[in-house]
């Protein structure tokens, strides 16, 4: 890669490098982690300290559009939000981003937890959405070509949906098979969306923006998995807590094969259950995150002209 790169990458000088701008993603990070830590912590925080995250996050990201309006080099330039392809594309890699977290971080959860399966069949499960989603990328790219972005964007969609539905409908019994169907399912979804969002708002800015853009993009879909880490880890902590009010550590004690072991077997059962019903809210709000982004894709133009001006792609 390095050395095609070498051979026939060729890019323009910039006759005066802009000026880095250190300040947005400062700004960026602390409003970020602000909100991140109201989100996750909100229920142990003091009254003060939650208004105090709030506030924070609240003044530091409003800063950074501040910032970003006025600045000479922004670090995600405002007008180019103002794109209603890149708009509505970062805004499905948000969702993307949101059903991506929920498999990769609490199917685990499920497989060893609820189930009492052994790490082994978690990766496989895991890896069966890697490899659906790695070919499933390589076959939207071919579809793309002959039926535009808004099909294969809702394909992706659809697949995202379906698959979070399917591990909602998940229990012990059906066993790592039919967890398997689901993650399957969720990474065809990110396959055709992650391909459809990422050729689309390249063609839908001008050339010297297409790197700015490809970013707004990865930036949309790390926020969404960093909102629903908060989000899904508080339903999980809400859920166990409402049917089993004692509990503590219960994820740990599930987890852990010697913690596990050592559990009264009525315990044991009521934290299972706990968990599992805990679950089917994660999934069942990532399945209106896959939702949304069968909207999103239903919204894309079908073609864009990416040789023409901006103003003038057809769509």
């Amino acid at each position: 890669a390095i050395a095609m790169l070498a051979t026939f990458y060729r890019e323009p000088a910039h006759p005066k490098p802009p000026r880095i701008n250190y300040l947005a993603p400062l700004l960026l990070m602390l409003g970020g982690s602000a909100l991140m830590a109201a989100l996750i912590q909100g229920g142990t925080l003091s009254r003060p300290a939650l208004v105090g995250c709030v506030a924070i996050g609240v003044a530091a990201l409003a800063s950074l559009v501040v910032r970003e309006r006025h600045t000479e080099a922004p670090m995600l330039p405002i007008r180019l939000w103002r794109n209603r392809v890149v708009a509505l594309t970062n805004g499905g890699c948000f969702a993307m981003g949101m059903v991506m977290l929920s498999v990769t971080a609490f199917v685990p959860l499920y497989v060893q937890g609820v189930m009492g399966r052994s790490a082994t069949a978690t990766g496989a499960v895991l890896g069966t959405m890697s490899v659906s989603w790695a070919l499933s990328g390589a076959i939207a790219g071919r579809i793309l070509v002959h039926t535009g972005y808004r099909t294969t964007a809702m394909i992706g969609g659809a697949a995202l949906a379906i698959g979070s539905i399917v591990l909602v409908a998940v229990t012990p019994a059906r066993g790592p098979l039919w967890v398997g169907a689901g993650t399957m399912l969720v990474g065809i979804g990110m396959g055709f969306c992650n391909t459809t969002f990422l050729v689309s708002v390249q063609a839908a800015v001008e050339r010297t923006q297409r790197g700015t853009g490809t970013a707004s993009n990865i930036f949309s879909r790390l926020v969404g998995q960093s909102v629903g880490a908060a989000l899904f880890g508080g339903l999980v902590n809400l859920g166990v807590m409402l049917i089993v009010p004692e509990a503590r550590d219960a994820a740990e004690n599930l987890m852990d094969p010697a913690l596990r072991r050592g559990l009264p077997a009525d315990e044991l059962v009521a934290l299972t259950q706990a968990m599992a019903a805990a679950l089917q809210n994660v999934h069942l709000v990532a399945a209106v995150a896959g939702v949304a982004a069968l909207v999103v894709g239903s919204r894309l133009p079908r073609t864009l002209d990416a040789t023409a001006p901006p103003s003038r792609r057809r769509e």
